[in-house]
Protein backbone atom coordinates (compact mmCIF):
# COMPACT_ATOMS: atom_id res chain seq x y z
CA UNK A 1 0.00 0.00 0.00
CA UNK A 2 1.55 3.56 -1.04
CA UNK A 3 -1.03 5.50 0.28
CA UNK A 4 -0.97 7.59 -2.65
CA UNK A 5 2.64 8.16 -2.53
CA UNK A 6 4.54 7.68 -5.96
CA UNK A 7 7.24 5.09 -6.02
CA UNK A 8 10.62 6.56 -6.41
CA UNK A 9 12.13 3.64 -6.50
CA UNK A 10 11.20 3.44 -10.20
CA UNK A 11 11.84 7.06 -11.39
CA UNK A 12 15.49 6.96 -12.76
CA UNK A 13 15.23 10.61 -13.31
CA UNK A 14 15.34 11.38 -9.71
CA UNK A 15 19.13 10.99 -7.35
CA UNK A 16 18.47 10.62 -3.58
CA UNK A 17 20.38 12.52 -1.49
CA UNK A 18 23.12 10.63 0.45
CA UNK A 19 22.91 11.23 4.50
CA UNK A 20 26.45 12.54 4.54
CA UNK A 21 24.91 15.24 2.01
CA UNK A 22 22.28 16.02 3.83
CA UNK A 23 23.98 16.22 7.22
CA UNK A 24 26.47 18.35 5.24
CA UNK A 25 23.49 20.59 4.25
CA UNK A 26 21.87 20.40 7.81
CA UNK A 27 25.32 21.56 9.04
CA UNK A 28 25.86 24.30 7.12
CA UNK A 29 22.45 25.67 6.95
CA UNK A 30 22.51 25.85 11.17
CA UNK A 31 25.87 27.71 10.72
CA UNK A 32 24.43 30.01 8.41
CA UNK A 33 21.55 30.42 11.16
CA UNK A 34 23.90 31.83 13.00
CA UNK A 35 25.65 33.75 11.64
CA UNK A 36 23.19 35.49 10.14
CA UNK A 37 21.04 36.02 12.84
CA UNK A 38 23.97 37.51 15.00
CA UNK A 39 25.18 39.73 11.63
CA UNK A 40 21.73 40.65 11.06
CA UNK A 41 20.59 42.18 14.83
CA UNK A 42 23.45 44.99 14.31
CA UNK A 43 21.76 46.09 10.86
CA UNK A 44 18.43 46.11 12.09
CA UNK A 45 18.18 46.13 15.54
CA UNK A 46 19.25 49.39 16.98
CA UNK A 47 17.90 49.28 20.00
CA UNK A 48 19.40 45.72 20.84
CA UNK A 49 15.71 44.32 20.32
CA UNK A 50 15.64 41.87 17.10
CA UNK A 51 12.23 42.38 16.86
CA UNK A 52 12.31 45.95 16.55
CA UNK A 53 11.75 46.52 13.13
CA UNK A 54 8.94 43.42 13.52
CA UNK A 55 7.16 45.71 16.27
CA UNK A 56 7.64 49.00 14.52
CA UNK A 57 5.71 47.46 11.47
CA UNK A 58 2.59 46.32 13.65
CA UNK A 59 2.31 49.65 14.67
CA UNK A 60 2.51 50.92 11.47
CA UNK A 61 0.16 48.43 9.78
CA UNK A 62 -1.90 48.28 12.90
CA UNK A 63 -1.39 44.44 13.32
CA UNK A 64 0.08 41.98 15.61
CA UNK A 65 4.07 42.16 15.11
CA UNK A 66 3.29 38.04 14.44
CA UNK A 67 1.22 39.32 11.43
CA UNK A 68 3.95 41.95 10.54
CA UNK A 69 6.63 39.14 10.49
CA UNK A 70 4.32 37.22 8.07
CA UNK A 71 3.68 39.94 5.78
CA UNK A 72 7.52 39.91 5.38
CA UNK A 73 8.06 36.02 5.57
CA UNK A 74 5.88 35.87 2.27
CA UNK A 75 8.24 37.87 -0.03
CA UNK A 76 10.41 35.34 0.51
CA UNK A 77 8.23 32.19 -0.30
CA UNK A 78 7.38 34.23 -3.31
CA UNK A 79 10.78 34.07 -4.00
CA UNK A 80 11.24 30.69 -3.60
CA UNK A 81 8.32 29.91 -5.23
CA UNK A 82 9.47 31.35 -8.11
CA UNK A 83 12.73 29.19 -8.25
CA UNK A 84 10.71 26.32 -8.16
CA UNK A 85 8.36 27.45 -10.84
CA UNK A 86 10.79 28.18 -13.26
CA UNK A 87 13.15 25.32 -12.14
CA UNK A 88 13.63 23.34 -15.20
CA UNK A 89 13.99 26.69 -17.29
CA UNK A 90 16.88 28.03 -14.58
CA UNK A 91 18.24 27.18 -12.05
CA UNK A 92 20.23 29.51 -9.64
CA UNK A 93 23.35 29.47 -7.52
CA UNK A 94 24.22 27.40 -4.90
CA UNK A 95 24.60 30.80 -2.93
CA UNK A 96 21.63 32.14 -3.99
CA UNK A 97 19.68 29.11 -2.79
CA UNK A 98 21.38 29.53 0.28
CA UNK A 99 20.39 33.11 0.77
CA UNK A 100 16.71 32.43 -0.48
CA UNK A 101 16.01 29.36 1.96
CA UNK A 102 17.87 30.72 4.51
CA UNK A 103 15.78 34.05 4.81
CA UNK A 104 12.87 31.59 5.28
CA UNK A 105 14.43 29.85 8.02
CA UNK A 106 15.33 32.81 9.78
CA UNK A 107 12.03 34.42 9.67
CA UNK A 108 10.69 31.15 11.09
CA UNK A 109 13.23 31.09 13.74
CA UNK A 110 12.23 34.40 14.57
CA UNK A 111 8.16 34.01 14.13
CA UNK A 112 9.24 30.71 16.89
CA UNK A 113 10.92 33.06 19.25
CA UNK A 114 8.23 36.16 18.92
CA UNK A 115 5.56 33.45 19.34
CA UNK A 116 7.76 31.85 22.47
CA UNK A 117 8.00 35.27 23.96
CA UNK A 118 4.55 36.17 24.32
CA UNK A 119 3.72 32.51 25.61
CA UNK A 120 6.16 33.77 28.45
CA UNK A 121 5.49 36.73 29.32
CA UNK A 122 1.56 35.37 29.23
CA UNK A 123 2.03 32.06 31.52
CA UNK A 124 5.77 33.00 32.92
CA UNK A 125 6.05 29.60 34.50
CA UNK A 126 5.57 27.59 31.64
CA UNK A 127 7.93 25.78 29.49
CA UNK A 128 8.75 26.38 26.45
CA UNK A 129 11.51 24.09 25.27
CA UNK A 130 11.18 20.37 24.12
CA UNK A 131 14.49 18.87 25.08
CA UNK A 132 16.12 17.94 21.76
CA UNK A 133 16.63 14.23 22.99
CA UNK A 134 13.35 14.08 23.31
CA UNK A 135 12.04 15.21 19.34
CA UNK A 136 11.86 11.99 17.64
Amino acid sequence: MNHGVADVSAQSNHEFVSADEFTAVLENRIALIKKVLDSKRAEYAASGCRMENFNCAADMLGCSRQQALIGMFAKHMVSILDIVKHWDMRQPSVPMIEEKIGDAVNYLVLLESMMKADLRRAAPNTTLRIPAESVT
